[in-house]
């Protein structure tokens, strides 16, 4: 890896994604490499700087942030070919209450994208083109939402040791995108 990549993700495919971030006032990059060769690298569009970096099956997504907030997304969806900007596609970023840090992105196996914040608000894209997002309705406030190939797991939580603090509390399942959400019975 380069010495200057602050920011690393490897796909099933055993490519690895890193967001390097020169020591000069060259961009960030997003540079991919498999088997110690580079494939290719694209730079992170300016006034911006690159956050939050996921990739699987072909679509690798890096966040934009300027002035310590998330402000859009640099994404492909053809592993690294082509490569778009999305500042809107119907996710309000300025809305995002919590920093970059609380950023969930997660691509799912189909090439769809995840994006939302911890204890927050999520979207997941319309299509694998991943141009326009609609919001997730959940049946609780999710302190975390996860994704395992297309299915989402959405955990309800406190935030203290002491249980039956929140609302749905517990594991919710959805294996349609968000439509319908099964919560996970409790055993005991």
């Amino acid at each position: 890896m380069p010495d200057d990549a602050i920011r690393l993700a490897v796909d099933e495919r055993g490519t690895t994604w890193s967001l390097n971030q020169p020591l000069t006032e060259d961009p960030d990059r997003v540079v991919r490499q498999r088997d110690g060769r580079t494939l290719g690298s694209t730079a992170v569009p300016k006034p911006y700087a690159g956050g939050t970096l996921a990739a699987r099956g072909g679509t690798a997504a890096l966040s934009l942030t300027r002035s310590e907030r998330v402000r859009g997304l640099l994404m492909t969806t053809d592993g690294g070919d082509h490569w778009q900007t999305v500042l809107a596609a119907g996710i309000p970023w300025r809305d995002l209450k919590r920093g970059p840090e609380s950023l969930v992105l997660e691509p799912l196996a189909d090439g769809r994208l995840l994006v939302g914040e911890e204890d927050g608000r999520y979207w997941l894209a319309a299509d694998r083109t991943n141009s326009t997002f609609h919001e997730l309705r959940t049946p609780a406030t999710f302190t975390s939402l996860t994704v395992d190939g297309t299915t989402l797991y959405g955990i309800a939580d406190a935030t203290t040791a002491t249980y039956d603090l929140v609302k749905g509390e517990g594991l919710w399942i959805s294996r349609d995108g968000g439509r319908e959400w099964r919560r996970l019975d409790q055993r005991g």
